[in-house]
Formats: C-alpha cells, sequence, structure tokens
C-alpha cells in the first residue's frame, strides 16, 4: 500500500487526493484536493469557470499519538453569477 493511500486512509478522508507529505517542526503536513478535477462553487456545488488560485491554506484534523498532524490545500477561485433581488 501507497504511504499517501495509508494516510488518506488512517485520516478518514473521502473525495480527497492526497498529494504529498512532508515533516516541518516535528508536524506531518499532508498536501489533499479535493477529486474531482472541475472547479465548483463552494456554496451550490455546481460546475463553474474558474480564475485563479489562493494562498495554501491549513488545518489540523485529530492528532496521530503524539504527532502533530495539518493539512494543507490551496483553494481555487471559480466566476459566480451575481445575484439580484
Amino acid at each position: 500500500m501507497r504511504e499517501t493511500t495509508l494516510l488518506k486512509k488512517l485520516l478518514g478522508i473521502q473525495q480527497t487526493i492526497v498529494k504529498s507529505y512532508k515533516v516541518l517542526d516535528g508536524a506531518l503536513v499532508i498536501k489533499v484536493q479535493p477529486s474531482w478535477r472541475k472547479r465548483r462553487c463552494a456554496r451550490c456545488g455546481k460546475i463553474r469557470t474558474g480564475f485563479d488560485t489562493l494562498v495554501p491554506r491549513r488545518w489540523r484534523p485529530l492528532d496521530f499519538g503524539g504527532v502533530t498532524i495539518y493539512l494543507e490545500y490551496t483553494p481555487r477561485r471559480v466566476q459566480v453569477p451575481v445575484l439580484r433581488y
């Protein structure tokens, strides 16, 4: 079993690809991305046209027995039509 597959199973993440991992200052940083290729709106889930990416963000899931873990993701921005009332 590959290391990335093992990390995905241990974290219990679905619809996510583990791209890489590294150890920084004693913490395990796992780089992830969504499994779908086309960009989607975060609110409605519809496929939209993308135009760039934001800076990478990190968040902490539960730790593994004393090992601090961070998931890192680079959000993708999409164009969403403006709603007028």
